[in-house]
């Protein structure tokens, strides 16, 4: 992977990292929100019982005390004390009760009003008086969960009375509370409810469950199922609201890391591109920077180098001069090069403490852009340690087919060919241009014929061949006479050196 594939990889992880985490900090805060406000409102809703139960008590109170008072009543127990027929003729709904029975001291019911089959009959288990219970009650319409209070009357009767929690009482407590309320009727030891204690909030899976009234003696149960309410869709909506916006900004992100980047690597490659010219003798094209900045002054500091380097070389006329031009031309190559590695690093570090929001981040800039002015001041001090050296003549550098360029060779020649003086082999596989100046390349291969001609001088064959080589162009000169004498091989590209009378 390249190093802007690194660099592009790397953003994309920062980029989704942090959202990804915000929304499951946010997930978790608002489920546990969630409950806690869902356990508030219930609790809230629940409390409404308590007063609601009391009033439905104060009525049942206050019901019997109108009935006893009243003159009917009166009436009624007078007669029923003198043995009359144990039917009660006063209808109790009248004072808000559902059912009524006068006990004897001995808690046998004496009179009723609509159940005559309890005449005769003991309550039994009666241990509360003048408070309210609950218990079950009976009549030709089934069982009934009731609310009863057991009130004395002169000479050690009771009066038996009270109220049925029935579909009406339920309805109005769903109303108050906003809940579902459900009426159980069990007796056994093992109901679930058995665990439960009256107003108090037990969860059951997503809801929670409260018991109203009843028991196990009672042999009813009143509960109370409290639903969540609208803060699940809230807070749902808002982490759906959290989730759009965290995968825009991860989009945003990636699209800008993906841009910057891809500015970034156009100038890195801009400048490796420079560097690969300059390495191959081209100082003709100045660098330009896409935009301005470290990489523009960058830019600046290496045309400038280049404009040297040309100058350098337009003044280099001594093979002392040229052969000094070959390892400053490679030291320059390897040179330019090493600036590159802390630039990227140091935009790399940058980059990073921006998008991490890290608390040191001006003094990461402050470090970072000191690491980028320190490597363009040292490309600068690098060129200055060059221009000392003597200069040269610009090659002109133009992009030349070599089968054209071997053609006008061949046509130099024509007679050399003919007489079999000189051979030119060629192996095209390819028609890539090459950027060369022709003429001083031309100048190269006549001077070794000339040389291959003087060595081969009384016969002997001269011959020129080429190929292409992973996206190379070898030219070779070769002869068939006696080759160079070992102890002239070491001088052979001496300035100026030569074993011949004329020429050099």
């Amino acid at each position: 992977m390249t190093f802007t594939g690194r660099i592009r990889l790397f953003l994309i992880f920062i980029a989704v990292l942090p959202p990804l985490i915000i929304m499951t900090v946010i997930y978790f805060s608002l489920v546990k929100q969630s409950e806690s406000i869902a356990r508030q409102e219930a609790h809230i809703s629940l409390m409404k019982f308590i007063p609601f139960q009391t009033s439905l008590q104060n009525d049942i109170t206050e019901g019997i005390k109108q009935l006893v008072a009243a003159s009917e009543f009166q009436t009624e127990f007078v007669q029923l004390r003198a043995n009359r027929n144990g039917q009660i003729d006063i209808d109790p709904k009248r004072y808000g009760l559902d059912f009524l029975e006068i006990l004897d001291s001995n808690f046998i019911v004496k009179g009723t009003f609509h159940r005559p089959g309890l005449i005769g009959q003991k309550i039994a288990q009666i241990t509360i008086i003048d408070e309210i219970f609950e218990s079950v009650e009976y009549d030709l319409n089934g069982a009934h969960a009731s609310l009863i209070r057991i009130s004395p009357l002169t000479n050690g009767y009771y009066i038996y009375s009270g109220k049925y929690i029935d579909s009406k009482i339920r309805r109005r407590l769903q109303q108050l509370l906003g809940v579902e309320i459900l009426l159980s009727y069990d007796s056994g030891s093992d109901s679930i409810y058995n665990q439960l204690e009256k107003h108090t909030l037990y969860q059951n899976e997503d809801k929670y469950t409260a018991l109203l009234a009843g028991s196990k003696d009672a042999e009813f149960y009143l509960t109370a199922d409290f639903l969540p309410g609208n803060n699940i869709e809230f807070s749902n909506s808002i982490l759906k609201i959290t989730a759009i916006v965290a995968v825009l900004a991860m989009i945003f992100a990636i699209i800008s890391g993906i841009y910057i980047t891809g500015k970034a690597k156009k100038e890195i490659e801009n400048l490796v591109l420079a560097t690969s010219r300059v390495a191959g003798g081209d100082f003709s094209t100045p660098v330009m920077a896409y935009e301005e900045g470290e990489f523009s002054q960058l830019a600046d500091s290496f045309s400038e180098m280049m404009l040297r380097l040309k100058v350098l070389r337009q003044q280099l006329t001594t093979s002392e001069k040229i052969a000094a031009w070959q390892t400053v031309g490679r030291k320059i190559a390897h040179e330019i090069k090493n600036p590159l590695s802390p630039i990227a690093i140091a935009s790399d570090d940058l980059r990073r403490s921006y998008y991490e929001k890290l608390p040191e981040f001006e003094k990461t800039l402050n470090e970072t852009t000191t690491t980028i002015k320190s490597e363009i001041t040292r490309l600068s001090s690098l060129l200055d340690e060059f221009v000392s050296f003597a200069r040269m003549k610009q090659p002109e550098i133009r992009k030349i087919k070599i089968e054209d360029f071997i053609e006008q060779l061949k046509q130099f020649y024509k007679n050399e060919i003919n007489t079999n003086r000189l051979s030119i082999m060629t192996d095209y596989n390819n028609q890539n241009y090459f950027s060369f100046d022709d003429e001083l390349i031309k100048q190269v291969l006549i001077n070794l014929i000339i040389n291959s001609f003087d060595a081969v001088e009384g016969g002997g064959t001269i011959t020129i061949s080429t190929r292409m080589d992973n996206g190379n162009a070898h030219i070779s000169v070769s002869d068939d006479g006696q080759g160079i004498a070992g102890d002239l091989l070491p001088k052979i590209f001496a300035p100026f050196h030569t074993t011949k009378t004329r020429g050099t």
